[in-house]
């Protein structure tokens, strides 16, 4: 943990505190919304012994809550409301409060699909996969703060398909066919829509897709891929190398253009006003 308030003037330096932790699970830690919570996967001391889910209180630095982890999950992370943690596994989707109480679980019907392209990407930059989820880009008083969702195949017919769940309530919402592979997804807020790019001959093609009926809402050009919504749902950064691209999301028009990128953008962070991209 670093003391970001408490800065050396000298050499810029933070305040490190270290802090004992059980053996992580490589790629599971997840903050929550408001950065005062962080939760992982602890993995067992043997064969014999269960994986854990550990809640931790960044602020106070000590661990809040563990409850024993479903057989071979493989991701946790929080709601937009900060209300819910769900884990993930081949054999479902498990819904707990912040107490690590389970609410509920849902069975996961097919195959999870790793949200990325593994190979390249147009341009030859190499991208990495997204996790197994994702989560609207939402504020907590959002009806979509709730809401949440997986990839899914088919693998005999190689039909992929993106389920959403209702955290709060547990269970599940809706689930739309998509068009093909999904390389990145994003889904918004209070938009009803989520926006996907797919790959598809030798280029990416990315449309904005009802999030009720599956129905494609329109296209954007080639190559584009959605990278996410600000806070407030208004925005929506999009890449193509070598330009990335802001959205309206209540109008979906384009309102600017970033230009100056010597490769393509793997990540960015909205300011929580949304007047800043990173």
């Amino acid at each position: 943990c670093w003391d970001l308030l408490h800065v050396d003037p000298l050499n810029r330096a933070a305040k490190a505190e270290n802090v004992a932790l059980k053996s992580i699970k490589q790629g599971s830690v997840t903050k929550s919304p408001s950065g005062q919570y962080f939760t992982f996967i602890s993995s067992g001391d043997g064969d014999e012994s269960p994986d854990n889910i550990l809640l931790y209180d960044a602020v106070e630095r000590r661990e809040k809550r563990k409850v024993a982890a479903p057989a071979a999950t493989s991701a946790v992370f929080f709601s937009a409301d900060e209300k819910a943690i769900v884990a993930i596994s081949k054999e479902a989707v498990t819904f707990y409060d912040l107490n690590l109480r389970k609410t509920g679980e849902m069975p996961v019907e097919k195959t999870i699909h790793r949200i990325g392209d593994p190979d390249q990407v147009p341009g030859g930059i190499a991208e990495d996969r997204q996790p197994y989820w994702l989560t609207a880009t939402a504020e907590p008083s959002s009806q979509a703060a709730t809401l949440a969702g997986i990839v899914e195949v088919d693998e005999a017919s190689d039909q992929y398909s993106l389920t959403l769940f209702d955290t709060a309530k547990a269970r599940k919402v809706s689930s739309i066919n998509l068009p093909s592979r999904p390389v990145t997804v994003a889904l918004g807020s209070d938009t009803g829509a989520v926006v996907v790019a797919w790959n598809h001959a030798e280029s990416s093609k990315c449309a904005l897709i009802s999030t009720s009926n599956g129905a494609i809402l329109r296209t954007f050009p080639d190559n584009h891929r959605p990278r996410g919504f600000s806070f407030d749902g208004q925005r929506l950064l999009m890449s193509s190398f070598p330009n990335d691209f802001l959205y309206d999301a209540r109008t979906w028009t384009q309102i600017a253009e970033l230009k100056g990128h010597s490769r393509m953008v793997c990540a960015y962070a909205f300011d929580p006003l949304g007047r800043f991209v990173a």
